[in-house]
């Protein structure tokens, strides 16, 4: 019986987590404020002039997020390990 109530615990804390995750909204706040999807629209201002460090940039997806932020005005910090690409 405890054991169930543990296992119930536990997928209410990880489905509420998941949810959070998938609905977040926003720049990072605090280590729980991140975003998968969100339907805010960045606007430049918000980037502008930030640093960012993007690791894995010489492909996928740290390739195409470094081509929006640029674009966005953000000073990037590029690194990945192939240095030909």
């Amino acid at each position: 019986m405890l054991s169930l109530l543990f296992i119930s615990l536990f997928l209410l804390i990880l489905f509420t987590l998941l949810f959070k995750f998938l609905t977040a909204d926003g720049i990072f706040k605090t280590p729980w404020d991140f975003t998968l999807m969100s339907n805010k629209h960045v606007k430049r201002e918000e980037i502008e002039d930030q640093i960012v460090w993007i690791t894995g940039a010489s492909r996928g997806i740290g390739e195409k997020l470094a081509i929006q932020l640029a674009r966005l005005g953000a000073k990037l910090i590029l690194s990945a390990r192939n240095e030909a690409e």
